[in-house]
């Protein structure tokens, strides 16, 4: 049988050539700008480094991982990359200039490390870009109005005083403090306040989200193992590993307690039974929200922008709290 693009089983063929050779060409241009990327990146200021795993030895967790950053800042003032494995760049800078071309920036695409966060937030805000970003953009916007901002005032300062009210018998006995593990939980707590309007206790421990929020801290913390061990960039190795088993048992729990969240909410606005609360949390607005085209966010779409904002506002502020409170200790003068 003659075979040509006349007819339909040559013009199938020539359409799929002509997509795979497309595909090919920007896989290729792809590998040419990252090749191209981390030839400039190793020109960069750098510690010394072993060839195949890097810096991954020296940047684990704890007092020593902060002293050698803490060391390569003193030397390196400006800017400094540390190499997880051969191909994974991690820059860092304390320098205004340098920090001001990072946020200025065009949007690009992001670092291949975002792709572990996919199966545990989805992709919301922080990962979509585009047109879907814009339109997502778009309708959390009204999250962030000056007068519901306000309206969490209430929320942290209660959450805060619960947390004096816990430090201060260990304080008035003369012990130190791990400060680390209070403000995680602090951080949390307030998240579900805001979020879900969920009163979790969970700065005692106790609640019936203390199993979601044991999955939340310990999904932050296989992400970083994964990020530093080369090995784990391998998803099937990664997926086969321990840590992977851990990972998707904790990515189950955090996701079952969203749905379960959120389905009881539409239910409830369907039904129009919802409770009357004084403050719109972050899940209200999300149900409500709609496009320009009157269409609202799907609850798969509801439960990736909660996660991702369960997850970037958790350690990062914890992370920052922490911070702040060691500088006030250190420099009593300025407290």
């Amino acid at each position: 049988m003659e075979l040509t693009v006349n007819s339909p089983i040559g013009a199938l063929v020539a359409v799929v050539l002509v997509l795979a050779l497309t595909l090919l060409a920007r896989s290729i241009g792809a590998w040419i700008t990252w090749i191209r990327d981390i030839v400039h990146l190793r020109s960069l200021p750098s510690p010394p480094k072993r060839w195949i795993i890097g810096h991954s030895r020296e940047l684990g967790f704890g007092e020593k991982t902060m002293q050698y950053c803490q060391k390569n800042q003193q030397k390196y003032p400006k800017l400094c990359v540390y190499w997880i494995g051969p191909f994974l760049p991690l820059v860092t800078t304390s320098d205004v200039e340098a920090m001001k071309q990072l946020f200025l920036r065009p949007e690009e695409p992001k670092s291949m490390v975002y792709n572990y966060l996919i199966p545990w937030i989805g992709v919301g805000l922080l990962l979509l870009t585009g047109e879907k970003w814009k339109r997502h953009r778009r309708m959390l916007t009204p999250a962030f109005h000056l007068d519901i901002l306000k309206g969490y005032l209430s929320v942290f300062n209660e959450v805060s005083n619960n947390l004096i009210e816990i430090w201060t018998p260990i304080v008035r006995d003369g012990r130190a403090i791990d400060i680390t593990d209070y403000t995680s939980r602090y951080t949390l707590d307030a998240l579900l306040r805001c979020i879900y309007s969920i009163d979790s206790n969970c700065l005692d421990g106790k609640g019936e989200s203390v199993e979601f929020l044991k999955a939340t801290h310990q999904m932050t913390c296989v992400f970083m193992k994964r990020v530093h061990n080369p090995l784990y960039s391998i998803n099937w190795i990664f997926n086969l590993s321990p840590l992977g088993h851990q990972h998707n048992h904790y990515c189950d729990v955090i996701h079952k307690f969203s749905n379960d969240v959120i389905l009881k909410r539409r239910q409830e606005l369907l039904k129009g039974t919802q409770s009357k609360r004084k403050q719109l949390d972050f899940l209200d607005i999300l149900l409500s929200a709609k496009d320009d085209d009157g269409v609202g966010l799907t609850d798969t779409e509801i439960r990736n922008e909660v996660d991702t904002f369960m997850f970037a506002g958790h350690d990062t502020t914890a992370a920052a709290l922490g911070w702040c409170l060691y500088c006030m200790a250190k420099y009593k003068e300025h407290q």
